[in-house]
């Protein structure tokens, strides 16, 4: 799937490049301090794109109970009230250095609401510097949903407000409630980390121990099921007694069978890496670790799917509760082989 892999690279270079002309400083917003490693694996993915922009993260947030607008501002050079720069640009007509990115992945929408109540909040609050979203799945309730007029709402009178979704569903849904806005469509940022087949660590030497060197993968099972169970999965695929059909189909009973999520790893382990990025970057090793258990995975997770495909490993892809594996699948990688 390398083909697959550096076009998808070079349309969010491409893509980026033209939404941030200009910029040589932003706020990254939204970390995710999680267990969910396909979060961390966009983090990552955000951060080798802007380094490879030239333009540095100057301030970061995870949610409104750790945002500061004064501090962003201050940082950012900007008013708070109007977002308004002390940096203006020669002529009026352009951006000026300063923009504010929101972090991608799934949580636009009613869904998880903290991650959209900062969004709102940041929009409300700075309306006239650049705003740029890294790409989204789109998921609200109804059309009719309170959430879905609050975002309305909150994004109607921004002057510089660029969306980014990552497949077509999010694309249209986004041009249909929110046209007067720039909607751009682009795949999952977290294809930036580019191929880690046939090793499962991805950390900078100089950003880990050196037990995140390069390594060889290390299968334990023949079938790795890779089983997310929230409320973003189907009620079978809550059921672990539905996986565990699997085992007697009469041909994978003879295989090493193993059922499990990425949750696990608990949060206290990442607690003291003081450095965001660090702590991001750690997590997505694991992740990787987990999924190079199997020689087959099964996953319902998107996530798990980018990862595998970046890995070169085998892999079968289940759509979630709210077709959200199977529209990006149908976008962007649907010609990968794996």
């Amino acid at each position: 799937c390398q083909n697959e892999i550096s076009l998808q690279q070079e349309a969010l270079i491409s893509i980026y490049t033209d939404l941030l002309k200009g910029i040589s400083k932003v706020a990254l917003l939204g970390f995710p301090d999680h267990s969910n490693k396909g979060d961390s694996a966009i983090w990552v993915g955000e951060r080798i794109l802007l380094e490879a922009l030239g333009i540095e993260v100057v301030y970061i947030a995870r949610t409104l109970s750790d945002f500061n607008a004064t501090e962003m501002a201050r940082i950012l050079q900007v008013t708070p009230s109007e977002g308004t720069t002390t940096k203006i640009s020669k002529s009026r007509k352009d951006f000026v250095e300063s923009a504010i990115l929101f972090h991608g992945g799934g949580n636009f929408g009613d869904l998880y609401w903290t991650h959209q109540e900062l969004r709102n909040s940041v929009v409300n609050g700075f309306p006239q510097i650049r705003i740029v979203s890294f790409p989204q799945t789109v998921h609200f309730s109804s059309s009719s949903s309170p959430a879905l007029a609050k975002v309305i709402e909150a994004y109607r009178l921004h002057n510089h407000l660029t969306i980014v979704a990552r497949d077509v569903q999010s694309f249209n849904f986004l041009a249909k409630h929110l046209g007067t806005h720039q909607i751009r469509l682009a795949p999952d940022v977290a294809f930036m980390i580019g191929s880690v087949a046939g090793r499962i660590s991805t950390v900078p030497q100089d950003e880990a121990a050196s037990s995140t060197k390069s390594k060889q993968l290390h299968q334990k099972w023949d079938v790795l099921v890779h089983q997310r169970s929230d409320k973003e999965s189907t009620p079978d695929q809550r059921s672990r007694a539905a996986w565990e059909t699997l085992r007697f189909d009469g041909v994978s009973s003879t295989f090493s069978f193993k059922i499990d999520d990425w949750l696990g790893t608990a949060n206290s382990k990442y607690g003291w890496i003081p450095d965001l990025n660090k702590r991001a970057y750690r997590r997505l090793e694991d992740g990787l670790d987990f999924l190079a258990q199997g020689r087959l995975v099964i996953t319902n997770r998107l996530h798990g799917h980018i990862l595998l495909t970046l890995m070169g490993v085998p892999h079968i892809v289940l759509d979630n509760l709210h077709s959200k594996v199977l529209n990006y699948y149908s976008a962007w990688t649907k010609s990968c082989g794996l």
